[in-house]
């Protein structure tokens, strides 16, 4: 379900999202800068994770099974303010472009449209960490 944080992680984060290859590929691109990553397939489970786990930042799929992304996002804004939330989609049953504002207008500091670069991400959670935390964050 969550996998551990090494020790010597800047920060911790979570990436929600459903299909397994899109986990893969963020939480590589992001080990590979050092941050610890951890995964979760839906809402429910992203729940249980940070239950156990706190994350820095919180990069959440709009479209989930079982508690979308839009649901989630409004559940961390209460639950969980000191994380940031990044929201991502490639579209779906709403246009990419309105499920992301929406998420904007939720709570998340942050969106991405997929398919994205690895700038992109990286400037995306270098951005929500930097609104969290100033600048001593990228240290």
């Amino acid at each position: 379900m969550c996998s551990d944080c090494r020790d010597n992680t800047r920060h911790r984060i979570l990436v929600v999202d459903h299909r397994p290859l899109y986990r893969y590929a963020i939480r590589g691109v992001l080990h590979d800068r050092g941050y610890g990553v951890h995964e979760a397939e839906n809402g429910r489970k992203a729940k249980q994770c940070l239950a156990i786990t706190p994350a820095d930042v919180v990069i959440v799929d709009i479209c989930l099974p079982r508690m979308d992304g839009v649901e989630l996002i409004t559940n961390l804004v209460h639950s969980v303010p000191e994380a940031s939330i990044i929201a991502m989609s490639g579209g779906g049953m709403v246009a990419r472009d309105s499920a992301l504002s929406i998420a904007r207008e939720l709570g998340a500091e942050r969106s991405l449209s997929k398919p994205f670069t690895d700038d992109e991400l990286i400037d995306a959670v270098e951005g929500a960490l930097m609104m969290r935390f100033g600048a001593k964050c990228l240290s």
